[in-house]
């Protein structure tokens, strides 16, 4: 077979397989800019092929020209979508919509036997498709797993009309005697007389392919054709559930009156299978509405999952034993789905920032996924290992081999990432309800809607955990992943909610630039005579008293500063680029400080001895976050934070710690010496060393040892004080609520 490069205009990029019905390749349409999928029947050299040849090949091109006039005839969203069709150099070839996803039968051949609510949902799809094909006047009559393709988005897609039946076109495709399709899945009356066929043979090929998904075998089987034939024609299968104890007595008898050997006994009508599949898939859900109904023929069909309340809901499934289980692989589902650009071994940054305005999920070597908002990195989780935010950021340091997509949402989906930012653990949560049933979870769904809620409610039972997605109150997905971890206080028939609202929050090099570029200043809300830190860094220490701090507290309030305050609009919520600095860790943190811990002192009974080491809070003016110190030396030293006082002076600096380990802590204190020493205008009061993690009793050993009392005088000083370096050195923990506590100096 001889390489082709391009067919009727169109480019051949890649071999997606081969069958009886030529190759499919990955092409792409320069004209509309989009990836297709190109079936090509190759031609035969008229020469030199012997005669049984040239029939078969004469066969193959009618059944390939058949399938793209049946599919032609056809415009229905559960069915693949023909763009064109011609022939080129002798190669007749069929361009279609290219669809990423997998079939049936390849979901079977890991995860057998599937399990019964994919299996309903995505039936009742094809039925959808069956049901309009029928009244339009086209039987399939190939019917099985194989042609029933289950997108990434949960959209079920039937295929292959290749021996599709034309009713007014009198095919002459099927001679008498003829059997065409899969015998597994042939109906008894196709197997008579492939002429007379009608709708119900259709459906019964798809209740074979029920019992296969649900049972993992088929309801006759044999050693042969021969034998095969002869069961379907006289035997009895054995009931579902004498293969799988999970499937019911209803979901039993669906299933055998769909595969009943007289087609009166069938049902008549797809649509009439799909009823009983959404009343049975209603009682299966504990009552709750079926989240895909029967769409009636030429109406638009829904995806797997998606709620009647909310028209657009799309959902996204993972499958146990298919897909590895973790919030990698949900989000990739997504992902994918947007219009993909390989990128390939281009710097991470660059695919980040090239266009600051741009919103997508950059995946990194398939192994890290970034999702950037307008140009802002907000989130990323990792494959191996499962990981989320900064952590699996610094993964993407440990690929060795590079390789970039960016995936892009249109318009109308890139306020997904903010919610899929949310679930990745940029979301607060404001709600947790324990031991609910199906009403609690649609009360709940319900006050979503209400108070225009933007987030994720997180639903987890004995078998799955779902993650629906909001945009103000309107359902935008629904995530759904096995639950290989339930908690043994989760009952049957029960759910843990919990609801967490979105947040802007950001990460990495876009943390870090607006860290970089946010100034905090300390201002005050009134004039005259009423107290102020101004006031307070005028006076001499000992001369303050307690209710002045407490009342220059009050009237101080923190305003942050930023060269370029963008506004980013999620759903109908204005957010300014201020607000979304404001709750960086470096922000929250001054705020404790001068807020909750100047108060903490004013109120001591230590007041008068401990005063003296928290004057710099007072005396503070600016902070600066994320700052490089450059020496006079040149030597370059970073901090976290840095303050400056009233007199532009360097004041207080600050380091958050990743370990909190005695080396650690050491370079810290050497580094603000350094500073003390090496900056014209630095005049240390404190340092500040933070940790989300308890401090090692070895290092609170090391703080006691290094310490001392700035006077030898017992009240004028906690012990707190490098004497080599001349500041104060506090030690705080913060928790993962984000909350602030002074563990060193022991002050209260």
């Amino acid at each position: 077979m001889s390489i082709i490069e391009t067919i009727g205009g169109y480019e051949i990029k890649s071999e997606l397989g081969r069958g009886g019905m030529g190759v499919v390749y990955k092409g792409w349409d320069k004209k509309l800019e989009r990836e297709v999928a190109i079936k090509v029947v190759e031609n035969v050299d008229t020469q030199t092929a012997d005669q049984l040849t040239l029939t078969s090949h004469q066969e193959l091109v009618a059944r390939f020209q058949t399938e793209a006039k049946a599919i032609a005839k056809l415009s229905h969203p559960n069915i693949v979508n023909i763009f064109d069709f011609g022939v080129e150099n002798d190669r007749n070839y069929m361009v279609m919509e290219f669809l990423k996803g997998r079939d049936l039968s390849q979901l079977l051949k890991f995860n057998s036997p599937l399990s019964i609510e994919l299996v309903v949902k995505s039936v009742i799809q094809v039925c959808a498709a069956l049901d309009y094909a029928h009244t339009t006047g086209i039987i399939h009559r190939d019917i099985k797993p194989a042609n029933i393709l289950l997108l990434d988005n949960g959209i079920v897609k039937l295929m292959d009309f290749g021996i599709a039946r034309i009713q007014e076109a009198k095919s002459q495709l099927t001679q008498a005697g003829t059997i065409l399709g899969s015998v597994l899945y042939i109906s008894p009356e196709q197997l008579i007389s492939a002429q007379k066929v009608d709708k119900r043979a259709d459906i019964y090929s798809l209740g074979v392919s029920i019992y296969e998904l649900l049972t993992g075998q088929f309801p006759y089987d044999g050693d042969n054709v021969a034998s095969i034939i002869s069961k379907i024609m006289r035997s009895d299968p054995e009931v579902p559930s004498f293969h799988n104890p999970k499937i019911t007595e209803e979901l039993d008898d669906i299933i055998m009156k769909a595969i009943a050997k007289d087609p009166d006994h069938r049902y008549q009508r797809a649509s009439e299978l799909a009823d009983d599949l959404n009343e049975f898939l209603f009682k299966l859900k504990g009552g709750v509405p079926s989240p895909m109904g029967m769409t009636s023929a030429g109406s638009s069909g829904g995806s797997v999952g998606s709620k009647t309340t909310f028209s657009k809901v799309i959902e996204f499934s993972l499958i146990d034993g298919v897909d590895k289980i973790n919030l990698y692989s949900l989000i990739y589902r997504i992902a994918q789905t947007w219009q993909v650009e390989n990128i390939g071994n281009k710097p991470i940054l660059e695919a980040l920032y090239g266009n600051e305005t741009l919103s997508q999920a950059v995946v990194v070597s398939n192994k890290v996924i970034l999702l950037s908002y307008k140009g802002l990195l907000m989130a990323a989780v990792s494959d191996d290992p499962d990981e989320v935010g900064s952590k699996a950021y610094e993964e993407t340091a440990n690929i060795t081999r590079v390789d970039i997509k960016s995936c892009i949402p249109n318009e109308s989906q890139q306020e997904f990432l903010i919610v899929m930012a949310s679930i990745l653990g940029n979301g607060i949560q404001i709600g947790k309800h324990v031991g609910c049933n199906s009403n609690d979870l649609e009360n709940l769904m319900e006050k979503a809607k209400q108070e225009i809620f933007t987030g994720h409610i997180e639903v987890s039972d004995v078998t799955e955990i779902r993650y629906k997605g909001f945009i103000d109150g309107r359902e935008i997905f629904n995530l759904v992943s096995p639950n290989k971890t339930p908690l043994p206080s989760l009952k049957a028939g029960k759910m843990d909610i919990d609801v967490f609202e979105a947040k802007f929050k950001l990460l990495g090099p876009s943390l870090r630039r607006a860290l970089i570029d946010t100034t905090i200043e300390l201002v005050n809300k009134t004039h005259g005579s009423s107290a102020s830190f101004k006031q307070l860094s005028m006076q001499k220490n000992n001369k303050i008293m307690s209710e002045f701090i407490e009342e220059a507290v009050r009237n101080t309030d923190l305003a942050t500063l930023v060269s370029n305050d963008r506004v980013f609009n999620i759903g109908k919520k204005a957010i300014k680029y201020s607000e979304v600095i404001e709750g960086f860790a470096a922000a929250e943190l001054m705020k404790w400080v001068v807020k909750d811990l100047l108060i903490k002192v004013a109120r001591s009974n230590k007041f008068q001895s401990i005063r003296n080491a928290f004057a710099w809070i007072w005396n503070l003016k600016t902070i600066k976050l994320a700052q490089q110190i450059k020496l006079n030396t040149g030597a370059k030293i970073n901090f976290d934070m840095i303050s400056y006082n009233d007199s532009e002076k360097l004041s207080v600096v600050s380091r958050y710690s990743s370990q909190g380990n005695v080396s650690e802590l050491h370079n810290f204190i050497e580094d603000v010496i350094k500073l003390k020493k090496g900056v014209n205008n630095a005049d240390i009061k404190a340092a500040i060393y933070i940790s989300g993690n308890d401090f090692f009793p070895e290092v609170l050993k090391y703080y006691d040892k290094i310490t001392k009392k700035e006077s030898l005088f017992a009240f004028s000083s906690p012990k707190a004080f490098i004497p080599s370096g001349g500041f104060y050195l506090f030690m705080i923990k913060e928790d993962q609520d984000g909350v602030y506590k002074l563990v060193l100096p022991e002050v209260f």
